[in-house]
């Protein structure tokens, strides 16, 4: 680690001289790093401690038996905040509301019927590499957590389908609601979303159609 001779500590923010600093540590100073300690000494003492039995949870505003709750090493009785049903609650909202935001921007239907229920969607691997890209980057919710993370970049590997269609690419030889309408990106200067409709010679999102 590079040395510094003294200077303002990145933890608390003050002018602290050379000999107020580890040399394992040049921008935290021994006063923070103790502090540091102390803290999280008393969190390994809170977790390791006996919880509460009851706990308010500060969601729902319920008092809950303190099996409700995870455990929690910065609390001083030992529990979350959160109750595990609101926890729960929590994350499948937050991941629906990802997955809506992902579906829009990927034009929000299907690329070949044009089915537009977004409960109904499924995002499919254009060239069929599927089962590869899930052993790099996971489970469909992993994809779309990271598909989420990269907006308004869009992926032209990926392209939405309804449930039917998806399983009929897969298991029949075509669709039978006429194959896919488009193969590519909107023909609109700067747009890039995946096209749904054809005119003529044009690929058109849904935003453009």
């Amino acid at each position: 680690m590079r040395k510094r001779l003294g200077g303002r500590c990145s933890s608390c923010g003050e002018v602290v001289p050379v000999d107020g600093y580890y040399p394992y540590n040049p921008y935290r100073c021994k006063g923070c790093i103790r502090r540091y300690s102390r803290e999280r000494a008393r969190g390994h003492e809170a977790l390791n401690a006996e919880p509460a039995a009851y706990s308010l949870c500060v969601r729902c505003g319920e008092r809950k038996p303190g099996g409700d709750f995870y455990r929690s090493r910065y609390s001083k009785n030992g529990l979350a905040g959160w109750c595990k049903p609101c926890r729960k609650t929590y994350g499948t909202e937050r991941a629906r509301r990802a997955r809506a935001k992902v579906i829009e921007a990927y034009g929000g239907l299907c690329v070949c019927c044009g089915y537009d229920y977004a409960d109904a969607l499924a995002f499919d691997h254009v060239n069929g590499d599927g089962a590869a890209d899930r052993k790099v980057r996971g489970s469909c919710t992993n994809i779309i957590s990271y598909l989420h993370t990269r907006l308004p970049e869009i992926d032209p590997t990926l392209q939405l389908l309804c449930h039917n269609c998806n399983f009929l690419k897969g298991t029949g030889p075509s669709c039978p609601c006429g194959g896919y309408r488009t193969s590519g990106l909107c023909s609109v200067s700067g747009c890039g979303n995946n096209a749904v409709v054809t005119h003529g010679d044009l690929l058109f999102c849904a935003v453009h159609k």
